[in-house]
């Protein structure tokens, strides 16, 4: 019962600084008026959509609503959890949990204990930053803003290694006037969490306008989807392997 106690605060917290973060909502709950929750309440029933949660190994649909009234008790007045949590208050907690991009509140759980909660998304988009500027910064080559989001001489980062070092011997680069060159990610989806692994999808655009003044411009050009596997390091969860294309259709 301790654990789930403390996931359900930790979660509680998360969602908050999600709806601060990208909702402009007042910075404390006191503040919070009636339409702030009829908001809230809003926010999480279009985030729900149609979605299940995995209970037992078992897919159960869950309904796309979020009562105003359920938040104002959760986030203002307290919602006590009993032991063992009845299947009303747990569907509550699935719903949530699903808010933030979960299964459900037991997978949330299981990422507390295991270290799993962190802002997977967010590496990523941190990662592919940090690989563009890698690019952006040749004919100087220097890996060193990899080794936050990359395991050292593991296969994501030796492929980025080697694709550099050959486009600088070369003498090729993006250092060209008004280079359109760039990187978004379209999509991020976390498919599968454990204790040492994580196993994400992206789809990505790449558009590099490569430049030598000894060869032609040679172009990159690729929409795709792509897998990142993670590892838990000593330092923090890491790429260990970046592949693609990936075709998850099969």
């Amino acid at each position: 019962m301790k654990n789930s106690k403390t996931a359900f605060k930790q979660l509680k917290q998360a969602l908050l600084s999600d709806l601060l973060q990208h909702f402009n909502f007042p910075p404390a709950i006191k503040l919070w008026t009636r339409s702030n929750f009829v908001k809230a309440a809003k926010i999480y029933s279009k985030q729900l959509g149609s979605r299940s949660i995995v209970i037992n190994n078992k897919d159960e649909q869950i309904d796309n609503y979020i009562s105003s009234s359920t938040l104002e008790r959760i986030f203002k007045y307290g919602y006590k959890l009993p032991n063992p949590i009845d299947k009303r208050r747990l569907n509550t907690l699935n719903k949530l949990a699903v808010c933030l991009g979960y299964e459900s509140f037991g997978e949330y759980s299981f990422a507390i204990e295991n270290d799993l909660n962190i802002d997977f998304k967010q590496l990523i988009i941190n990662a592919n930053i940090a690989e563009f500027e890698v690019y952006k910064n040749m004919p100087q080559i220097n890996f060193d803003g990899l080794l936050p989001y990359y395991i050292n001489n593991a296969p994501a980062y030796n492929q980025i290694y080697k694709v550099v070092n050959k486009l600088a011997a070369k003498g090729i680069t993006l250092k060209d006037d008004k280079n359109p060159s760039y990187q978004e990610i379209l999509e991020v989806e976390v498919l599968k969490r454990a204790a040492t692994a994580v196993r994400i999808k992206t789809k990505e655009c790449w558009y590099l306008k490569w430049h030598s003044k000894n060869e032609n411009i040679d172009y990159y050009n690729e929409s795709n989807t792509q897998l990142y596997l993670l590892d838990k390091t000593n330092e923090g969860w890491k790429i260990r392997i970046n592949h693609y294309p990936y075709n998850f259709e099969n």
